[in-house]
């Protein structure tokens, strides 16, 4: 292997580490500015004893007494909990799905010579994709209170499960068929069309969380 491929390789590599560790932390860095915000708000530790405090509410009985009830935490389950682990996996498919474009491209198209290091990252992106469709599953079963909601729960389902079937056509394209002559082609769209449904499988994951239109153009 020439050296100029070795850095070619080493720089994709890189590359790929970078995408899963941006993807794995962002919602963790969104947890801690929201933490941060707490903190800068309370000036004394008293004030954040206070706010962190079990809520308590009150209510009227016989409409004078007003008694304090403390309200107890819901216990919550270990499915639910594994559930919960949903907004962190969904990430390493949208990292895998787009670095293979590249390489996709720069293998069918350029004609470098990173052939194994697509497949590898094809095998990659197809095991990416059962942690966050069981985890979601999972959650789904928590998260029915609200008709909106989980109807575009469903929708944002139904999007990545169809995103997964053409992940496995592709592999089914390319370690048996061989993507050459016009199966190069048919791989590429199938892998073009799993990106795009990508895409919209965490656009509207977006839009469980943050709500409706946030990010409308």
């Amino acid at each position: 292997m020439r050296l100029g491929e070795y850095m070619r390789i080493k720089l994709l590599i890189s590359l790929l580490l970078v995408a899963i560790t941006v993807f794995y932390c962002s919602p963790l860095l969104s947890q801690a500015e929201t933490g941060s915000g707490v903190q800068a708000g309370a000036s004394k530790p008293e004030e954040l004893k206070a706010e962190t405090a079990p809520v308590k509410k009150s209510i009227e009985v016989d409409e004078k007494e007003v008694v304090a009830v403390e309200q107890a935490p819901r216990r919550i389950s270990t499915a639910e909990k594994i559930g919960r682990l949903h907004i962190c996996l969904v990430h390493f498919p949208i990292a895998f799905i787009f670095l293979l474009l590249l390489i996709d491209y720069l293998t069918f198209i350029v004609g470098w010579n990173f052939e194994k290091f697509g497949d590898f990252l094809l095998v990659c992106l197809g095991l990416a994709f059962l942690p966050p469709i069981a985890t979601g599953f999972l959650r789904t079963e928590y998260m029915k209170g609200n008709i909106d909601v989980f109807n575009l729960i469903t929708s944002h389902r139904n999007l990545a499960i169809s995103a997964a079937m053409f992940v496995l056509a592709a592999l089914i394209l390319r370690f048996t068929v061989k993507p050459q002559g016009i199966f190069k082609w048919i791989y590429l769209l199938v892998i073009l069309a799993a990106a795009i449904l990508v895409s919209m499988t965490g656009y509207e994951g977006g839009e469980v969380v943050f709500g409706e239109g946030y990010f409308s153009f």
